[in-house]
């Protein structure tokens, strides 16, 4: 499982793309695809990596570029920060309240289950949680048994305005809910046991754990909430909470 950026080298002038790839377990590289037709005519398929020194053009050789060619060529790579060789990651699905799927990404060495479990989650303001690499959580968790987990839960931008939406305002209650599904899968398929899950979340985030502490305390052995937004009374009164009405909603006209 990938994500990528894709972005125009001239919109006007050319077909030719800067194509980034990332990957829980693989660093992220720079591709250059100087025809993006030919390119799709072939497969569309990248060239594999060499993690050294090599595999990445230096300065004089990126200036001189030819981009009448037609092979893609790798233009930066990141050398691996952790032991990656044993680890996978897996796509799995929970099923809300309201009965939608909700996707979910375990990171963990393989075969590994009922060990130390990280999750992370955002759930907000159409921000999509994507497959990255995780240097941190690679050395610090995965090589030491532990797994990482990333959920897609609603409020997030990862299936388009749609998915965002509904979580929105009145709605919000669907991005707590889907959380607790998932955590509830990861019980029921033998990954993950309360007493060893731990929850991470940030700024929004923040506010999905104080929700998931007030709750679900029981689903939890951890939970870690940093620059959490909590008062939600007064939210709209507060720097910049004003902006921020149209996702949470105001809390004068409740």
């Amino acid at each position: 499982f990938a994500s990528f950026s894709i972005r125009p080298v001239d919109p006007v002038g050319s077909d030719a793309l800067w194509l980034g790839r990332a990957s829980y377990t693989e660093p992220p590289a720079l591709y250059l695809v100087p025809d993006i037709g030919a390119w799709a005519s072939i497969g569309g398929t990248l060239p594999l990596i060499k993690r050294d020194a090599s595999s990445a053009l230096d300065d004089n050789a990126f200036a001189a570029l030819d981009m009448s060619k037609d092979t893609v060529r790798i233009l930066r790579a990141l050398s691996p920060l952790y032991n990656a060789t044993a680890v996978e990651t897996l796509q799995l699905e929970a099923v809300s309240k309201d009965g939608t799927r909700v996707p979910y990404f375990v990171t963990r060495q393989q075969g590994t289950k009922n060990g130390p479990t990280l999750m992370y989650a955002y759930g907000g303001f159409g921000i999509p949680v994507l497959p990255t690499y995780q240097a941190t959580a690679g050395v610090a968790w995965l090589e030491r048994g532990g797994m990482y987990v990333e959920a897609n839960i609603r409020g997030g931008g990862e299936f388009g305005p749609a998915w965002s939406n509904v979580a929105r305002k009145a709605g919000r209650l669907k991005a707590y809910e889907d959380l607790e599904a998932v955590a509830d899968d990861l019980y029921r398929r033998g990954l993950a046991r309360p007493e060893q899950l731990g929850l991470l979340g940030r700024s929004n985030g923040g506010l999905l754990v104080g929700n998931m502490l007030a709750r679900s305390p029981h689903r939890f052995g951890a939970l870690v909430g940093e620059v959490p937004l909590l008062d939600m009374r007064v939210y709209h009164r507060l720097l910049a909470g004003a902006s921020w009405i149209s996702e949470y909603g105001d809390p004068d006209n409740a």
